[in-house]
């Protein structure tokens, strides 16, 4: 039996670390293609050491009326076989008091994105198979003082997720959540460390095993599924003690 081998994807978040880090370790059939999507198209030597082609679009996911744009020409997506949402937003912390900052985090991380799923889940439903990779957080898993916003903006994404995975069972299409924990990556340079940080690459290569496997869900490192089962039970005044 053949290992499986990707054709036609379409990664959302074009400069993301660990969605340009799952691409490289992704199985690529002949002539592979490689759909970018985000408001600013990566270097081109990104890609220039793999077999496959690659065509940008340009989406603000703060922009609910571009994102809806973005399927007024359905067929440039239509032979899509695995899209990767990897496109998120993570702001300061203790920020809940700046109007703006809330509504740039719950449009990024939730309704834009959940639009551009939904979208896209739409021609997979077409053409009655594909596979999705949605990028979520730990953080989805309970609300943590420092920044519970950020935290509730991916749990609407991970309940939403959830609900597509049990809607399409039945299917050929798969629906997969990462839940990584702390990244070294672009978006927290600027962070503090928590604990079982791990790379762009370890993240993204545990990712794209369990892509690859089909499963449910996929954390990051692994051991965080036993941790954050943990963490989701503690009494309250020893978890806000963790911030």
């Amino acid at each position: 039996m053949l290992a499986k081998q990707f054709k036609n994807i379409v990664l959302v978040g074009a400069n993301s670390d660990i969605g340009i880090s799952i691409i490289h370790q992704l199985p690529l059939g002949d002539n592979a293609k490689l759909h970018l999507v985000g408001r600013t198209e990566p270097k081109k030597n990104k890609f220039d050491n793999l077999k496959i082609s690659t065509k940008f679009e340009y989406c603000d996911l703060e922009d609910i009326p571009n994102v809806k744009a973005l399927f007024n020409e359905p067929s440039k997506f239509s032979n899509a076989d695995l899209v990767i949402l990897a496109a998120g937003y993570l702001p300061i912390e203790n920020f809940e008091l700046d109007l703006d900052s809330v509504e740039k985090t719950i449009k990024i991380n939730a309704l834009g994105t959940i639009l551009l799923i939904s979208g896209f889940l739409k021609l997979m439903n077409d053409g009655r198979k594909g596979q999705i990779l949605i990028l979520s957080s730990v953080a989805s898993i309970r609300p943590r003082i420092r920044n519970f916003t950020y935290g509730a903006s991916k749990a609407i994404l991970d309940f939403y997720s959830i609900g597509l995975q049990n809607k399409f069972k039945k299917c050929n299409i798969k629906v997969s959540i990462g839940r990584p924990g702390f990244v070294f990556s672009k978006m927290t340079s600027s962070f503090n460390p928590a604990p079982f940080a791990i790379s762009v690459e370890k993240s993204a290569q545990i990712l794209t095993k369990g892509l690859l496997k089909e499963k449910r869900i996929i954390y990051a490192p692994r051991k965080l599924r036993m941790v954050m089962g943990i963490v989701k039970y503690l009494p309250k005044v020893i978890f806000n003690k963790l911030g």
